[in-house]
């Protein structure tokens, strides 16, 4: 009950953010275009305000379908022959800039010969995403965040991502794939957040038949790893 009463707490609060950003901007962009005289660079810059706060919006609401999905066990997945080491590079290229601006190193090197996974691409990218988001996230400043893909036995692929941040408290560890759960590490650092993506990536790779952990020692960092099934016709 505490962890849901905080989520929805949290939940309003970013939700209302992007709202109270998209009315003011509308609010403005009206009376600019009402105005003959005003450039048309200052109404651009207007839209991509209300395009950026409509896509944290949505962002928030797809969240919250997914998790309803999984617990209605409605939850759609594809079974495709997915290159995970491709989709990991797309994604390390869109945090490159965030990772510089959290003054955190960013390091992956692409493997070569390594076997498709079956999944889904779209949830397996979201996987990703978020693992590698709460990486650089929690990392103290000057720190690093080292990814790798590699071919497990015969029959899986293995991803890894190593960071040097805080860590997880002993305690607080067995909750830490719980749905609404946030860590005093996300409190103390006031990081954005909805305990919820965990949460969904833990019941992504187990319902593509995978296998999701980590590792973690206070104030030395965490190891998240997860491995999918090589794809077979």
């Amino acid at each position: 009950n505490r962890f849901k009463n905080e989520f929805i707490a949290i939940f309003s609060h970013q939700l209302r953010s992007p709202l109270s950003i998209f009315r003011w901007s509308l609010d403005a962009l009206t009376r600019k275009f009402n105005d003959e005289s005003e450039p048309s660079e200052n109404k651009s810059s207007y839209l991509a305000i209300l395009n950026e706060s409509a896509e944290k919006m949505v962002g928030v609401v797809n969240m919250l379908l997914e998790v309803s999905r999984i617990e209605s066990d409605s939850m759609i997945l594809r079974h495709d022959p997915v290159r995970l080491e491709v989709i990991t590079d797309q994604v390390v290229r869109s945090f490159s800039a965030y990772a510089r601006a959290s003054n955190v190193a960013l390091d992956y090197a692409s493997p070569a010969a390594i076997p498709p996974v079956n999944g889904d691409a779209e949830k397996i990218k979201m996987v990703v995403e978020n693992l590698i988001d709460n990486a650089v996230r929690y990392s103290l400043g000057g720190g690093r965040v080292a990814i790798t893909v590699f071919s497990h036995a015969s029959s899986f692929v293995e991803w890894r991502v190593q960071d040097s941040g805080m860590g997880i408290p002993a305690s607080q560890q067995r909750f830490i794939f719980r749905k609404f759960f946030r860590g005093d590490g996300a409190s103390s650092r006031e990081t954005r957040g909805w305990g919820l993506g965990l949460f969904i990536t833990h019941s992504v790779v187990g319902a593509l038949g995978g296998q999701i952990g980590f590792k973690s020692i206070e104030g030395r960092g965490t190891l998240f790893w997860f491995r999918l099934p090589v794809y077979r016709k």
